[in-house]
This record gives structure tokens, sequence and C-alpha cells, in this order.
């Protein structure tokens, strides 16, 4: 039971996945002209066709690369974890220069505690990069613990 749990819970990561990375795509090209191949719509299929092919494309190669690694599951986390975490900080960011740039701009939503989190927050900055370490040490950590004869994950 406990598998089919975490078989149904993996599928629809992979399905909002592959929904929101497809339409961020889309949205990129109908933003940017020089990947406006992205951001042309399927009436047929109802979907973004280009952008799903692209993510697909990237996904296939990143498969690829980890396959010919001789620890392709690290290596995947190495190259794909930096750069999760970085969007997550490039998003905290980005808060900081809206505000900077448009203080009077009317906000539909409120940060909570925003006025007394800003400047804390700066100095905090670099500890960003420790859930980039600590997600490579579990990529070690798991690798370690599948290879053992008692635990097959």
């Amino acid at each position: 039971m406990i598998s089919a749990i975490i078989a149904v819970s993996a599928l629809t990561s992979i399905n909002a996945t592959i929904m929101v990375g497809a339409r961020s795509n889309y949205a990129l090209g109908r933003d940017w002209p020089a990947l406006s191949f992205l951001g042309h719509w399927d009436a047929r299929t109802g979907s973004p066709t280009q952008a799903l092919l692209l993510q697909a494309a990237v996904a296939l190669a990143l498969i690829a690369f980890g396959a010919f690694m001789r620890q392709g599951f690290e290596t995947m986390v190495d190259y794909t974890a930096p750069v999760f975490w970085l969007f997550f900080l490039l998003t905290g960011l980005a808060l900081f220069v809206l505000r900077w740039r448009e203080p009077q701009r009317v906000r539909p939503f409120r940060v909570p505690l925003y006025p007394l989190l800003r400047w804390p927050s700066a100095p905090a900055a670099p500890g960003c990069c420790m859930p980039v370490w600590l997600t490579r040490a579990w990529a070690r950590w798991w690798v370690w613990a599948c290879s053992l004869p008692a635990c097959r994950c």
C-alpha cells in the first residue's frame, strides 16, 4: 500500500513538473522574440507542443548524461539541485529589487513581516548556498544506502 502511495505521489509530481515547465517555456517564448518558437500553442492538442518537446529533449539529455557518468544519480543531483536553489535565491532577491525600484506600486500580495525582515535577510543571503551542500550530501548518502545488500531502494 505504501508503495502505491509513493508511486501515485511520484506520478502527480512528474505531471505537475511537466505542466508547469512547459507553460513556463511557452511564456518565455511569448515574451522573448529570440525564443518565439516556444511560444506557439497547438490548437489541436491544446498544449504548447514546442515547449513540451524542448523540455523532453533537455530531460533526455540529462538522463543520457547521468547514464554515462560513473555515479549517475549523484551527478544528476549535483547538476540540477544548484539550479533549483539558485532560482529560489533569485525569487527572494526579486522581492527586494522590485520593492526598491517601484516602491509606490500597489501590491496584490503583502509579504509577511517584509519591513522587519528586509535588513536581517541581506546578510543571510550567502546561507542560500547551504541547501546546495545539503542536497549533495543527501545524494551521496542515498547512493551509499541503496548500495547496501539489505536495502534495495
